[in-house]
């Protein structure tokens, strides 16, 4: 069995109560709606007695209609407290559900190569993981939907059988003729769809990106060659809709025909018995009832199969993140929570980032293969398609190993300092620091921290013993300004200790303006320059208190004033803890204890800033000259 249906069934064996309790109602749905009819047949059938048989004792016919009468209103009861009932269920499932399906993606994730959902060009593939954490409780529906499809049929052909195997023959020969236009009619939706969307998506794009830049369009004067394409490719928005409803109209009207046909032929094998006295009045009811409900029945499995089509692309989906590799490995018995700190040891680390491995490549092939395929049968759901582009584009960007960007650097960042490590764009540094992180382990060499090798360590226990600020300052929209302070906290703060810290970095009386103070939700409440962004990310590295601090170019969108300060409270905290500055600023460089400079994933020079600044052709002291004395 693949991995992906493993999960997805240990998920929902995970909750035994809820399937139990979800093939209950479905059961029970399944059998009221077989027994509605009968009850109306029988209850027919007694006024046709008390009619044909005028001579009889009321008491007894009465009786059994009120009894019937009863029991009919029992079962419509039933069914509406069953559905009820079941839509409950569903929604405690799904969500049950989703939250476990989020837990096996969000520990996946965790072992995956960070650059890959990095990436820009791989959004789109983490896009699809929305679909993966609803997949549980989509399968359960379909098997729901399925399983009172297959009851109805298996309860409904025999009675038919027994009333007359002509009314049979015709319902199962329109069925069959239902199905198969229905089936026609997903082949040629799916087409066009597929068609539909490649055009859509270019489409959409460019209404949004007009709007957006409309006053920079106007601004020069571009509408006279801009707004003409854009008005034509709205009228060819405007037709491809319209061509899907048009495609739509024509198979419903068909599907009408054979439905009503279907219907007609029935009523007419039933009627005749009925007017030759072989069936009796009730039992012409409960067939034609019963052919209402067959029609509905094929309409459910119109529906399964668009839903099979989706379910079948979100486990491909699933399948390709189950297979894709481990970038760490995590020791045996490493523990998440060991405290790790002292000096940092880099020996002779070389590294390039890491493509698919050989067999997560013949497996994203096994993938594109199989969807290509459906393509050309047309049977493929709507994103399967753009999916597809993507695992291509992967597979594209496999067939040679990436450059190094790390070779051979050894250097130290001591406990109790500031190291400061500059080089040009691309030299390797930011990539090191991944490299401390545990983001990755390097190609060859090794690092060690308090004397403790990395490659022994649990990922977790790096991460817990570094600090991180980037240069894109990392804040979470949604959440208040609390939650930012505090995450990866070493421990809870009251307000007065936050504020403490926010006026230490100058940050509190701005900060004091929103009218939620801590409370406030960033991106809704809380709109923050570039420069506050960092100084909010410092802040979160005071309370988090932990014996690495790095700041990746953590400074480059403050002032002269605010960079002074951070160098103030960054010698404060080296006390307990080795800190990194990377840092394109000589003037901030400067000031560190020791600087190693980078260039072509090397480490070329280390020293202070006063041994580097007088070496005569040395790449610091270039950098110095070009920033500083010019």
């Amino acid at each position: 069995m693949r991995p992906e249906f493993r999960e997805i069934i240990r998920i929902l064996l995970t909750r035994k109560s809820i399937l139990a309790a979800t093939i209950s109602i479905a059961l029970i749905e399944s059998l009221l709606a077989i027994a509605l009819p009968y009850l109306s047949r029988v209850q027919i059938e007694v006024l046709e007695s008390r009619i044909l048989a005028p001579g009889a004792a009321l008491s007894t016919p009465l009786a059994l209609f009120v009894a019937l009468l009863a029991a009919i209103s029992l079962i419509r009861l039933l069914q509406a407290a069953a559905a009820g009932l079941g839509r409950v269920i569903d929604v405690y499932a799904r969500e049950r559900f989703t939250l476990q399906a989020d837990a096996l993606l969000y520990g996946k994730m965790e072992t995956m190569d960070a650059g890959f959902f990095n990436n820009p060009k791989n959004r789109r593939l983490l896009y699809v993981l929305f679909d993966v954490g609803q997949l549980p409780g989509a399968v359960l529906q379909f098997c729901k939907s399925q399983g009172r499809v297959t009851v109805a049929l298996a309860g409904i052909f025999p009675i038919l059988a027994v009333v007359d195997a002509r009314i049979l023959a015709v319902i199962a020969a329109a069925g069959a003729l239902q199905l198969l236009v229905l089936r026609f009619r997903i082949r040629a939706e799916n087409s066009y769809r597929l068609y539909k969307e490649r055009r859509l998506a270019d489409i959409l794009e460019m209404k949004f990106l007009l709007r957006y830049h409309y006053h920079q369009v106007l601004g020069v004067s571009g509408e006279d060659r801009i707004m003409p394409r854009y008005w034509s490719r709205a009228g060819e928005l405007v037709a491809l809709e319209t061509g899907q409803e048009r495609l739509a109209f024509r198979y419903q009207l068909v599907n009408v025909f054979v439905e009503q046909g279907a219907l007609a032929a029935s009523a007419a094998v039933a009627g005749a018995m009925a007017l030759s006295g072989a069936l009796s009045i009730g039992a012409f009811t409960m067939v034609t009832m019963y052919v209402v409900y067959l029609q509905s029945c094929f309409g459910d499995i119109n529906q399964s199969i668009n839903e099979f089509y989706r379910l079948r692309s979100v486990f491909l989906q699933l399948g390709f993140f189950l297979a894709l590799r481990p970038r760490v490995a995590v020791p045996d018995g490493a523990p998440a929570k060991a405290a790790i700190a002292g000096d940092i040891e880099v020996r002779d680390v070389s590294f390039r980032y890491p493509v698919l491995t050989t067999e997560e490549c013949d497996y994203l092939s096994h993938l594109v293969t199989r969807l290509n395929l459906a393509n050309k049968r047309r049977e493929v759901y709507g994103s399967d398609l753009s999916i597809v582009r993507e695992w291509q584009r992967l597979l594209d960007e496999n067939h040679a190993p990436n450059p190094l960007v790390l070779d051979g650097v050894s250097c130290r960042f001591a406990n109790g300092s500031i190291t400061a490590l500059v080089g040009r764009n691309g030299s390797g540094k930011t990539t090191l620091m991944n490299l401390l992180m545990r983001a990755y382990d390097p190609e060859r060499g090794a690092i060690a921290i308090g004397g403790v090798p990395l490659a022994t360590a649990h990922p977790a226990a790096a991460r817990h013993a570094i600090s991180m600020v980037a240069q894109a300052p990392f804040l979470l929209e949604s959440y208040s300004l609390r939650d930012n302070l505090l995450l990866g906290a070493a421990r809870e703060y009251d307000d007065a200790a936050l504020w403490d810290i926010l006026g230490e970095l100058g940050l509190a009386d701005e900060l004091r303006r929103f009218p939620g103070g801590l409370d406030s939700v960033v991106g809704d409440e809380v709109n923050l320059s570039g420069g506050q962004a960092q100084l909010l990310c410092i802040a979160r590295v005071m309370a988090q208190r932990r014996r690495v601090i790095i700041l990746d170019e953590g400074t480059n969108q403050l002032d002269a004033e605010n960079e002074l300060r951070i160098v103030g409270i960054l010698e404060r905290l080296k006390r307990d803890a080795a800190v990194i500055i990377i840092t394109h600023r000589m003037t901030t460089a400067r000031k560190a204890d020791l600087i190693h400079v980078m260039d072509g994933g090397r480490i070329v020079e280390s020293g202070t800033h006063v041994e580097l600044a007088s070496r005569d052709g040395g790449v610091y002291r270039g950098f110095w000259e070009i920033q500083v004395v010019r």
